[in-house]
């Protein structure tokens, strides 16, 4: 476990990549868990715990004695547990976390029999604001299990202040889904409802539907899963059509089953009737819906978002959809999911054909070499791209990346590539990144050798803009090693740093964090070669399909320690900035503040804790900047 300050003041319990179970036969489990029973019990500033893994039921006992002693917590997080002995204790002792807002049992496992006890837990929880609910194993022909469900769903009506539920749906079975609809119509605190669909239920979908209509409150609808017939999609499109508050629906599921399709065509007459609906997300429909949203487009004055996963589309659905989106003025971005991509050329040009540059998106990786080369050259105003070539028949064109000099707009690039990277390519993208104001993230997953490594990690070096960064599998020798932690000691944006190189015999051993890494103040998030002396010597890459050496000797637990607490450090740097910003005055305040003054970290950071626009935010952090000169 690692704690960590996570908001101003308020430290937390979060989990750190292992690879065995906690509670397993390790000599220092129980040090462990007393170390996490005293903080817990002495300290109130600790308000998370995230307790991701199976726990030993030895330990089980000693969890819930610290959750009762507990003064603090506000949020808990519970994933892959199974049921057992110990375990309504556990459950019983979270209904003691008077403070508690938020809590996660999403990937939890219960019997029936353990909702009695969850529902009287929560019932004693004033507090709590939001809550995902565990999975439950349950016989839906089991009368004493039906009755289980329908007690729990009358519990909720004890949450008063509850803004946020997610669920799979078990509670809208016929035994108990009347009793959810009546929960939901009552709620007034309700914001943001989530069912995902087992298919091991039958639900009773039409009688939350007509819950919905009746709260006006909710203003956020996911029903993940949810292959609704007909009747159902009507009453749902109605339902929404009517409702003064929802912003955000979402329904179905995308995947290569043509057999599971919603007709679509409610929704789409859902988007021309000027709701107040701010998103759509409709997946599971076919391209026989694209005339009526085609239709329905132009009508629309109020959606800023919408997101379709259509099967069977090709260009000329897109061009049908793009022409009725020329005609739009309000929708910002439209994305489309897509399993395969082959046409990437062809979209290209007619965005630029219809003047939508810039509002299309699709959800997939091009993987057509040539028309990815073909695509870049004839579009300047990319934003996001996404190449994978590791299934394609042909190699990359080594002068593709050069076209991406000429996007300027460009602020995410992801590139997977089945064999290493060639010289010519590799020089187009360092130019890029050496020269790039707009770019923001990049993930590179390919092989590259010495000589690419040295040309790639030169134009990183010149990089000002990347606030994310992953590498994988390049070959960084001594000098380009140092090369790269000294941009990390100079970078001022970057936020996210993800490191994974490849094993050569000439690389020094990472058992202590870099002295450029140390002095880099803005980095919050960071992995790096993580854990490589806990994995087998050899691994077999399903990317590109071939056995590499895994990096052993390259990282120590020294290092990883080393990274964690520079991370820790850097938030809390961040956290000790933003409280000087507004107001709070101290030689720790000020002296965080000049370190991440200079920095795009604050600004986002503030943006987050004032809810203000950039403009006043860049004014306080001027005015801060002047009372330490004064």
């Amino acid at each position: 476990m690692e704690l960590k300050e996570d908001e101003p003041g308020e430290f937390g319990l979060f989990p750190l990549k292992v690879h065995y179970p906690v509670g397993a036969d390790q000599g220092s489990c129980i040090k462990g868990w007393s170390l996490l029973h005293w903080l817990l019990r002495e300290h109130c500033c600790v308000k998370t715990l995230i307790l991701p893994w199976l726990i030993d039921s030895k330990y089980q006992r000693l969890l819930s004695d610290a959750l009762h002693l507990n003064s603090g917590l506000k949020k808990l997080t519970l994933h892959n547990w199974q049921a057992k002995r110990g375990f309504k204790d556990i459950i019983s002792a979270i209904g003691t976390l008077a403070q508690l807002e938020e809590l996660d049992m999403e990937l939890v496992y219960l019997p029936p029999s353990a909702l009695g006890c969850l529902g009287n837990a929560l019932q004693r929880i004033s507090t709590l604001k939001t809550l995902k609910l565990p999975s439950v194993d349950m016989d839906v022909c089991n009368a004493n299990h039906l009755s289980c469900i329908t007690q729990f769903v009358k519990a909720l009506k004890g949450c008063p202040k509850l803004a946020v539920l997610s669920s799979d749906n078990f509670i809208l079975v016929p035994a108990s889904g009347e009793g959810f609809a009546e929960f939901v119509t009552g709620s007034s605190s309700l914001t943001k409802l989530s069912l995902c669909h087992s298919p091991r239920y039958h639900s009773k979908e039409c009688a939350l539907f007509m819950a919905v209509g009746k709260n006006n409150n909710l203003e956020e609808l996911c029903l993940d899963g949810f292959m609704l017939y007909e009747q159902a999609e009507r009453l749902l499109a109605e339902v929404a059509a009517q409702h003064t508050g929802l912003r955000y629906l979402e329904v179905g599921f995308y995947d290569g089953f043509r057999e599971w399709e919603i007709d679509g065509t409610a929704l789409a007459d859902l988007v021309g009737r000027n709701t107040g609906l701010r998103e759509l997300v409709f997946s599971g429909g076919t391209i026989s819906c694209i005339p009526k949203f085609a239709e329905a487009i132009p009508k629309n004055t109020t959606m800023q978002k919408l997101t379709l996963g259509l099967l069977g589309m090709k260009v000329p659905n897109y061009r049908v959809f793009l022409q009725a989106l020329a005609l739009n003025e309000s929708l910002q971005l439209v994305t489309f999911k897509e399993c395969f991509y082959h046409y990437f050329n062809d979209i290209v040009l007619l965005m630029r054909e219809t003047g939508t540059e810039g509002r299309l998106m699709i959800d997939a990786d091009v993987v057509n070499p040539p028309d990815f080369e073909n695509g870049l050259k004839n579009s300047t105003s990319l934003t996001r791209v996404a190449y994978s070539n590791r299934g394609a028949a042909s190699l990359t064109p080594p002068g593709a990346f050069r076209h991406l000099l000429h996007h300027h707009c460009l602020r995410e690039l992801r590139i997977g590539l089945q064999r290493p990277i060639e010289m010519e390519s590799a020089t187009s993208l360092a130019l890029l990144l050496s020269t790039t104001s707009s770019l923001r993230c990049a993930t590179f997953e390919f092989l590259a050798t010495a000589s690419s490594s040295r040309i790639l990690v030169e134009g990183l070096a010149g990089n000002t803009s990347l606030t994310d960064l992953s590498v994988s599998f390049w070959t960084v020798e001594a000098p380009e090693a140092d090369l790269l932690w000294r941009m990390l000691r100079s970078s001022r944006t970057l936020k996210t740093l993800t490191l994974e190189l490849l094993d050569f015999p000439q690389s020094p051993v990472l058992d202590r964090v870099p002295d450029g890494l140390l002095l880099n103040h803005y980095l919050l998030r960071a992995a790096i070669q993580r854990n490589p002396t806990q994995s087998l010597d050899m691994y077999h890459d399903g990317i590109h399909r071939q056995v590499l050496k895994k990096l052993n000797v390259l990282s120590t637990p020294t290092f990883q320690f080393g990274v964690q607490e520079l991370v820790r450090r850097n938030l809390s740097t961040l956290h000790r900035a933003v409280q000087f910003v507004i107001g709070s005055r101290g030689r720790r305040y000020a002296e965080a503040f000049e370190r991440v003054s200079k920095g795009s970290t604050l600004v986002e950071a503030l943006k987050k804790a004032l809810a203000e626009p950039e403009d006043e935010i860049k004014g306080r952090i001027a005015n801060s900047s002047r009372y330490l000169d004064e």
